[in-house]
């Protein structure tokens, strides 16, 4: 399992995404159940991000200038069938270091 250090709140928001409106309601006491679905969601689809993105030659190029904040802007192209929000949130978690650590040993990161 990938460690995601200070990205809760964007798991959070993955997990409430999954969520159609009658589920929307929810205390304190289910931020940590929430988190743990953001996360396992990341997870399940850690396949389709990495084959869509570390590969991505576009991506590398970002990477290997440093450009964290352009190679996960590309995020939302590059994985279209997740949808924007989600993609949107995959992108924060991105230049929240999380694409480095994706795409380490993938394509040619």
């Amino acid at each position: 399992m990938i460690d995601y250090p200070d990205t809760d709140e964007v798991l959070l928001a993955l997990a409430v995404l999954g969520q159609n409106d009658a589920q929307l309601g929810f205390g304190p006491d289910d931020l940590d159940s929430l988190i743990a679905r953001g996360r396992h969601w990341v997870e399940t689809h850690l396949p389709e991000i990495r084959s869509a993105v570390c590969s991505n030659p576009v991506v590398n190029g970002f990477l290997r200038n440093g450009d964290i904040y352009s190679a996960a802007s590309l995020l939302v192209q590059l994985i279209p069938d997740i949808g924007p929000s989600k993609a949107a949130a995959i992108g924060l978690l991105a230049t929240r270091g999380m694409l480095q650590l994706w795409c380490d040993g993938q394509g040619e990161a």
